[in-house]
């Protein structure tokens, strides 16, 4: 019964994507820039930091593994955003030898820095002192990623500032009406209908396809056709759903196939 199941999920793929080439000419999505990303990423890093013995290298676990292989098919590059800590785990806690490989592959996978913890409210997030600490503990544990994503979309005035004068950076803002990183209303309206703006030496890059929302990739990736750069995100969490996970092979071999250009900075 099982087998049958996922050969009718291969087949409801397959389909789709005839559907999508049909629908959607070769010249819309040809060499779009894509910037594929994962938030609230740490049980992996948490299950690799417990179990060390059973993992030589950090692709031997099923999300590293996934990751890898869809690097090697379809070219796709991956920055994942991470709490620096979540229940009794810390980035402390992972080993030296996952971190060096997790640099090695940079070219393609990037850590980035989310939120300090996996309760932390917007409250928390809006002392400077605090996040500045978190901030740097991340970039110097597991590297700096260039383009970024906070959680709730959300920074006070002050470490939007701060993050300025870090030197070239992007915000990724909200797949919604919400006011992300605490901009102007004007400038936030501005942001929502032009897709990307430039404030305070950042660039605002609106959040184009959350994979888990249920309005499917056909009608995502029709409604997306005229925008210049493909932000696309997901959950760690959400790909434990095995309809995520096949929804976001399919946006990577789609992109592929259109010859789009994968970017992590």
């Amino acid at each position: 019964m099982l087998r049958k199941r996922n050969w009718g999920i291969v087949v409801s793929c397959f389909v789709c994507m005839i559907a999508v080439l049909l629908l959607i000419p070769y010249h819309y999505y040809s060499h779009k820039k894509i910037h594929v990303s994962i938030d609230d990423v740490w049980t992996c890093f948490n299950e690799l930091s417990k179990d060390s013995m059973s993992y030589e290298t950090i692709y031997e676990h099923p999300f590293f593994m996934n990751l890898k292989l869809a690097h090697e098919k379809t070219g796709a590059k991956f920055t994942l955003y991470v709490f620096e800590r979540a229940n009794n785990y810390s980035i402390d806690d992972i080993p030296l030898k996952y971190i060096e490989q997790l640099r090695r592959e940079k070219d393609w996978l990037r850590i980035g820095y989310h939120v300090s913890s996996d309760t932390a409210t917007r409250e928390d997030i809006g002392f400077l002192s605090s996040f500045k600490q978190s901030f740097e503990h991340v970039n110097e544990k597991l590297g700096g990623a260039n383009i970024l994503r906070l959680q709730y979309y959300y920074a006070t005035p002050e470490e939007v500032s701060y993050l300025s004068r870090k030197g070239k950076l992007t915000l990724l803002s909200a797949d919604d009406d919400r006011r992300s990183y605490s901009l102007p209303l004007s400038l936030n309206d501005s942001l929502i209908k032009k897709e990307s703006i430039q404030y305070n030496n950042i660039n605002f890059e609106r959040t184009d396809i959350r994979i888990e929302k249920p309005d499917g990739p056909l009608k995502e990736l029709y409604l997306n056709r005229n925008d210049e750069t493909i932000v696309l995100f997901t959950h760690e969490w959400a790909l434990k759903n095995k309809w995520n996970k096949l929804e976001m092979w399919f946006y990577l071999f789609f992109f592929s196939i259109y010859n789009c250009d994968f970017i992590i900075n």
